[in-house]
């Protein structure tokens, strides 16, 4: 197949981004380079089922994602599920997220998340939108995972997508809300300009 017969690869990161931070964008440049993207989206989540962004508002966390994106190629931010009234589901968001003619479309996550897969609102009809690229996460045990992965590639073929995942291990979000909240200071956790925009807003703190 020529270079101009080849689809255009899209990855798309979703997360509360509560804040957004370097293992997030770690991962990222981790699959594009596994599964050659061409590009990536990074979609804040606006109200999910699942989670409780406290006291940060929708725009705080779509500014941060901004932030951390704005001077690396190729990534784009999308307000999709920011400016969604109610709760968001991936369904919808994919569905409705803009694509080419000749586009398919990578769903970046961890294998903690595929393990939820099933109990997605309209799970089955997410594999006819997008394939799911799974990090496996170093230094854990992924026998569920990859036997929950094998049985979603027999119902779906490839749909699924297995990486091995080169993020920073022990960064999370609610680690940084935890370590700012104690008076700690995330100084290379978070990219340096969300890590100001924290403390202009006094967020977490």
């Amino acid at each position: 197949m020529s270079t101009t017969d080849r689809k255009k690869r899209t990855g798309i990161l979703g997360g509360s981004f509560n804040p957004i931070h370097n293992a997030h964008l770690a991962l990222c440049e981790y699959a594009r380079e596994a599964l050659g993207l061409d590009r990536v989206i990074l979609i804040p989540t606006g109200d999910s089922p699942f989670k409780d962004y406290g006291k940060v508002s929708r725009t705080d966390r779509y500014r941060m994602t901004l932030l951390a994106s704005e001077d690396l190629e190729g990534y784009e931010v999308s307000d999709i599920e920011i400016n969604r009234p109610g709760q968001s589901y991936t369904y919808d968001t994919l569905r409705e997220l803009p694509r080419e003619e000749n586009e398919e479309f990578y769903f970046i996550t961890g294998s903690d998340i595929l393990m939820q897969l099933r109990y997605w609102n309209r799970s089955d009809g997410l594999f006819e939108l997008t394939r799911f690229a799974v990090a496996l996460r170093r230094n854990t045990d992924n026998t569920g995972c990859l036997a929950e992965a094998e049985r979603l590639f027999s119902e779906h073929g490839a749909g699924i997508v297995l990486m091995q995942d080169s993020s920073p291990e022990g960064i999370s979000s609610t680690m940084i809300r935890e370590l700012i909240a104690s008076g700690g200071d995330p100084e290379g956790l978070v990219p340096q300009k969300v890590l100001a925009y924290i403390r202009e807003k006094g967020l977490y703190s």
